[in-house]
């Protein structure tokens, strides 16, 4: 399952749903908090900050919980680790095409993959390049961006592998 973080989200509710889960067979857990849609307000979501301030019950949760999130994510979302986020690393196609630059941002969109990839500014996306992106801690981006640090380091990779 996956599970998305808003600000009234109370993680005793999260616990119990995971119970819950569990006992209907579920086998492991995603979580992540809501992305700041512009559109729906603010009210409902967590800055950066709060996050990693809300989140800290995920600390015993994953100690009682099997999730599919990586370790080196999950204490991302504790403040325990800092990443920037790689927008390319989940592309999403939608019946208009492919979603420029990321599934959570609809910039434009694209006919091919190839286009995507080739003609997208990269570099203008992320925390503290587009104003959008300045609370996000989704796992589509910065996920993939966690594994890659671990592919080019052998602490990191080693520390991925253990949990």
């Amino acid at each position: 399952t996956n599970t998305t973080v808003y600000r009234d989200t109370d993680f005793a509710e999260i616990e119990a749903l995971f119970e819950l889960l569990t006992r209907a067979g579920v086998d492991g857990f995603m979580i992540s908090p809501a992305f700041d849609f512009e559109i729906v307000g603010g009210s409902r979501f967590l800055s950066r900050e709060e996050i990693s301030r809300v989140f800290q019950p995920l600390e015993q949760l994953r100690r009682r919980f099997s999730f599919y999130n990586t370790s080196a994510y999950l204490d991302f979302l504790l403040g325990k680790k800092e990443v920037d986020c790689m927008p390319w690393s989940t592309p999403t196609l939608t019946p208009r095409g492919w979603r420029r630059p990321c599934y959570l941002l609809a910039d434009g969109h694209c006919g091919s993959y190839r286009e995507l990839m080739a003609t997208t500014a990269w570099e203008k996306y992320g925390v503290n390049k587009d104003a959008r992106c300045a609370n996000c801690m989704v796992h589509s981006g910065f996920e993939a961006s966690l594994i890659d640090r671990a592919r080019r380091s052998l602490p990191d990779l080693f520390e991925l592998a253990r949990r």
